[in-house]
């Protein structure tokens, strides 16, 4: 059975070397120049691919941390509208509030000017100008 399968293998390879001697150290050297060449362009396209799956990487990062941000931002939003419905309802409340306490002092009437002469502050001696530092005010 070896002896058999040693027989086929040199078969095989003399026609081997036969065909290589038949087409021509031309047809032999072009195809291995091609050979070559597709290997050349295989490695060449292997590191767009390797290049396309880093930029592939880099943007799935980016894209989770852009939706992270979504989420946050959507949760920030939404705190954000609570406390606005709870600040409206606070001022309404206070607004009632503040009604009712200015309703309680409708009756009082306030001074126009508390500076103004009146009749009996006439005979009152004051000077032009009085320091503000506690002494009395100097007699003439």
């Amino acid at each position: 059975m070896i002896s058999l399968m040693t027989n086929k293998i040199s078969v095989l390879r003399a026609k081997v070397q036969d065909l290589k001697a038949s087409v021509g150290p031309e047809v032999v050297a072009a195809g291995k120049k091609r050979a070559t060449d597709l290997q050349t362009e295989v490695e060449r396209m292997k590191a767009k691919l390797r290049e396309a799956e880093q930029c592939c990487k880099e943007l799935q990062k980016e894209a989770e941390d852009d939706h992270e941000k979504m989420r946050f931002m959507e949760d920030e939003l939404l705190k954000l509208t609570w406390d606005t419905k709870a600040l409206r309802t606070e001022l309404k409340s206070m607004g009632a509030k503040a009604v009712a306490k200015y309703k309680e002092y409708l009756d009082l009437a306030v001074e126009e000017d508390p500076f103004a002469n009146l009749p009996e502050d006439v005979n009152v001696q004051m000077e032009a100008e009085q320091l503000f530092n506690g002494s009395l005010p100097l007699e003439n």
